[in-house]
């Protein structure tokens, strides 16, 4: 039984580990134990990345602070303008790959994240839940929050946390 959790871009790779298992052109079965499968029992995500498209597009229009303007990570990442290839962009979006026996999934996202799109935390969870029916996955949104703003941090939320996979490993 395993569990996969991830924050920023941490989040990103969980949340594609947790929707993407069985897939033969993402694993090396030459690596490791070819028999055992890479499937998680369930993925959390903190503050993600989900869609590079929407992060690429996010990253452009963001403005300049203290006279820094942040790098557009999402195209370095990809290799490309992540905007201008929405085909290949779509082979790395965790919800092209979401079948009806994906991980559950928990999501938490601020509001008022400055360094990547909210919105894309919705859009992953809706994603999931068209496909494998209503709770699949969770979105806790965190009202007025930042990019790692210390409530992610507080027992109170890693009650939740836990709570979300008790839920999980505890039946």
């Amino acid at each position: 039984r395993f569990a996969v959790g991830g924050n920023s871009a941490g989040a990103y790779f969980a949340a594609l580990l947790g929707t993407s298992a069985d897939v033969a052109s993402l694993e090396d079965y030459s690596m490791g134990n070819p028999g055992v499968s890479s499937r998680v029992q369930a993925a959390i995500g903190l503050f993600g990345v989900y869609d590079l498209t929407m992060q690429s597009q996010f990253t452009e229009d963001s403005p300049a602070t203290g006279g820094f303007k942040m790098p557009n990570f999402a195209d370095q990442f990809a290799g490309v303008v992540c905007r201008e290839h929405p085909e290949l962009m779509a082979l790395t979006w965790p919800g092209s790959y979401v079948t009806k026996d994906c991980a559950p999934t928990l999501i938490q996202g601020g509001t008022a994240d400055e360094i990547v799109p909210y919105e894309a935390s919705p859009e992953l969870v809706e994603k999931i839940n068209a496909v494998c029916g209503d709770g699949r996955a969770i979105l806790q949104a965190l009202e007025g929050r930042t990019h790692g703003h210390p409530d992610y941090a507080t027992p109170e939320n890693e009650e939740k946390l836990f709570a979300f996979l008790d839920g999980i490993f505890k039946k």
